[in-house]
């Protein structure tokens, strides 16, 4: 199990494509994975992450972003950038608004 991501993760940049973390003990996501400017799935599911980065936007080519089964109560505006999202599951959080 995973707790916390390492902040290197960034260094990753176009290079990674798919990232799948979940059923970990993540907290939260390192501010360094929205250097990630070639990864097109983050798969997060079933951790205890209560926010995410507010630069998550800058995730341009995500196309599939797996959120359900964390601790979410909000997520930051930056999130309506991501253009070329096609699946967006934030199911089983904490949510009170969109």
């Amino acid at each position: 199990l995973i707790s916390p991501l390492p902040s290197e993760i960034g260094e990753l940049k176009q290079h990674l494509r798919t990232l799948l973390l979940s059923q970990n003990r993540l907290k939260t996501l390192p501010e360094s994975i929205t250097r990630l400017s070639g990864l097109t799935a983050l798969d997060v599911r079933c951790n205890k992450i209560t926010s995410l980065p507010d630069s998550i936007g800058s995730l341009r080519q995500i196309e599939r972003l797996t959120l359900f089964k964390n601790q979410l109560i909000s997520l930051p505006d930056s999130i309506g950038q991501l253009s070329r999202l096609k699946s967006f599951n934030v199911w089983q959080n904490a949510l009170t608004s969109l």
